[in-house]
């Protein structure tokens, strides 16, 4: 879904599992548990894009830069009859995935030329119907990795803040949270970093996760699937994100990029058992 990493690398019982996990990994610091019924949901966003709904897995739809661009350029008519045809279609929210255009280490300027692109496929993609709700993939905020890791967050913090002219065009945000290395509790940190800046635009945000290590992980794990017990632990991570007083996550929606569906595969396995011991459904 892309292969840029920004800055260096690109409840069996209710919340049991998750808090029992965590403090395993020796990670004090996690959100505070709300008490309050919860609404988090898990989407499939998988491009084999199978009907998982019997499964308590609502579809998330995903639409892609060449169903919004010509070449490197936003044209009206496309996203607009891109928009039409999905409403058509019944759906009535979007993620939308444009990688053309760079945010990244940009001076105010460049920044701003590339922020307005943005916009004005957000402007044209609502102007369509107002109640169809959008967002962009992975840019609000900026997927940070070792910024966290390193303690390193100020520039972070001012990179995500300059971001706030886009968000106020689209309804939702959606925090890419990849996993690159095999470090856990790495990935604990960074995840919950990310989903706390994501809750700075005041939209709901859906964290995508993906069963695969990133394209741009080291060379001997690129591309493989994670253990189950990963993929568990950032499921649970990502719900007791979502639950924790003043989190702005909704949900997590997975993608995955293989053509065919595979029903018997440990992370949709580990998933299902995840959507049943929380009552998600």
């Amino acid at each position: 879904m892309d292969n840029i990493v920004t800055s260096g690398v690109n409840r069996r019982t209710f919340l049991a599992g998750s808090v029992g996990t965590l403090a395993a990994l020796g990670l004090a610091s996690q959100p505070s548990v709300a008490s309050a019924t919860p609404t988090f949901k898990v989407y499939n966003a998988v491009r084999a894009r199978p009907d998982l709904s019997a499964y308590g897995v609502p579809k998330r739809t995903m639409i892609y830069q060449n169903a919004l661009l010509v070449g490197d350029n936003a044209d009206q008519s496309l996203v607009q009859s891109t928009i039409q045809t999905n409403l058509n279609a019944g759906v009535t929210q979007a993620c939308l995935d444009i990688e053309a255009w760079p945010l990244d280490g940009l001076s105010d300027a460049d920044f701003a030329v590339n922020a307005a692109k943005y916009n004005q496929v957000a402007d044209w993609a609502k102007a369509v119907n107002p109640s169809f709700r959008v967002g962009w993939y992975g840019i609000l905020p900026r997927r940070d990795y070792w910024s966290v890791i390193q303690g390193n967050t100020a520039g972070w913090y001012a990179d995500n803040a300059r971001r706030q002219g886009i968000a106020d065009h689209v309804d939702d945000v959606y925090p890419s949270l990849y996993t690159f290395y095999t470090d856990q509790a790495g990935w604990v940190n960074y995840a919950n970093a990310n989903m706390t800046q994501a809750g700075i635009y005041n939209r709901p945000g859906y964290a995508i996760i993906w069963p695969k290590y990133h394209p741009s992980a080291p060379v001997d794990i690129r591309g493989t699937f994670i253990a189950r017990d990963y993929w568990r632990l950032q499921l649970e991570t990502i719900l007791a994100h979502g639950l924790s007083t003043g989190s702005a996550i909704a949900g997590v929606a997975i993608w995955n990029d293989d053509s065919t569906w595979d029903p018997t595969a440990g992370w949709w396995l580990e998933t299902i058992d995840f959507v049943n011991a929380h009552n998600l459904g």
